[in-house]
């Protein structure tokens, strides 16, 4: 059985991309929208909190689309990327698993020792063991997919 860093098909991945990049988009269309509404409807007698939703509205929705894109949308479009542009293929036999999480082409990763090289499996994407053979699809030392060697 593959597995894969993505956890999910790709076309289904792909899919999980595209419905945060429209959440962010229509939040930003609600921001705007609120916007005009403050801006059109402010007088006088409610020019205080009419600019008090303006900057509540830039803070709440501009957090939200903030964290959206740096802790969603990036990670998963870089993991996307890896993915797409893996093309060796290597069958080894896990050796090690190291416990601490290392920081390798700018994503989070377990050090995997085989045999003969030392390999980087993302965090928290799949799940190896010590002793099994593998056959490892990489980006440079980057694992991206696994299948279990049943030779």
């Amino acid at each position: 059985m593959r597995k894969t860093i993505l956890g999910t098909d790709r076309s289904v991945y792909k899919k999980t991309i595209t419905k945060n990049i429209l959440l962010c988009i229509g939040v930003f269309c609600v921001m705007a929208v609120l916007h005009l509404v403050c801006t059109a409807g402010r007088n006088k007698n409610n020019h205080n909190l009419m600019l008090f939703c303006n900057i509540a509205t830039d803070i709440l929705g501009g957090s939200f689309i903030i964290a959206r894109l740096s802790f969603c949308v990036f990670p998963q479009r870089k993991l996307l990327k890896l993915y797409d542009t893996a093309s060796l293929e290597e069958t080894g036999t896990v050796t090690a698993l190291d416990e601490a999480i290392t920081h390798y082409v700018g994503v989070d990763c377990i050090l995997v020792s085989t045999q003969d090289r030392r390999l980087f499996l993302p965090a928290d994407t799949i799940e190896l063991s010590v002793g099994k053979t593998y056959l490892f699809r990489l980006k440079g030392k980057l694992i991206v997919e696994v299948q279990e060697d049943e030779s």
